[in-house]
């Protein structure tokens, strides 16, 4: 029977390759409507990074002190998925100001400053939420080990190599050097 650290430890990891899928499928989402340019590409991958690290900052300063991080925790990857599905519908309503801002290419810099805008209030939330979920899981991960009063992970036993004391190497016999000769 799988332990509950080895459990959310491997739905923690599934956890994480959906965070790169949205990430992925969020930026060619995105850049779809925004253009496939690098300063595009990167908007949106600024947005995602920045909202990542807002979320940790936020779940680590306040967050984590709570007494129910599994609950938390739970209620985040909800948040991530609803905003996941969301996202094509808040796009297509976007369209419109997109459209506006592009101009036919006549306002370069007003449709970056859009882009820009766009992309943090699209990726605000969900990146938000699974940047918070780190120090989430660590939190509730801390507390179950000092619970069960063991390590973070298992160590692994020390094998009779490791074990065995070490016997001085043999006395080398003096040699004469070549110059002494």
């Amino acid at each position: 029977m799988l332990s509950s650290r080895r459990a959310f430890i491997l739905l923690y990891a599934a956890s994480g390759a959906a965070a790169l899928i949205y990430e992925v499928t969020w930026t060619r989402l995105l850049t779809l409507q925004m253009g496939h340019t690098v300063s595009a590409v990167s908007t949106v991958l600024a947005a995602f990074m920045g909202g990542l690290s807002a979320g940790a900052w936020i779940a680590g300063r306040f967050v984590t002190h709570r007494a129910r991080p599994l609950r938390t925790y739970a209620a985040l990857e909800i948040l991530i998925a609803l905003t996941a599905m969301a996202l094509p519908v808040m796009l297509a309503a976007v369209l419109p100001v997109l459209t506006w801002a592009y101009a036919d290419g006549d306002a370069p810099l007003r449709f970056a400053f859009v882009r820009a805008t766009l992309s943090l209030a699209l990726l605000a939330v969900p990146a938000a939420a699974m940047g918070a979920t780190f120090p989430i899981a660590a939190s509730w991960f801390a507390g179950e080990s000092a619970r069960r009063n063991a390590d973070p992970l298992p160590v692994p036993r020390r094998t009779r190599a490791c074990s065995t004391p070490r016997t001085p190497p043999a006395p080398h016999s003096a040699r004469s050097s070549p110059a002494s000769g």
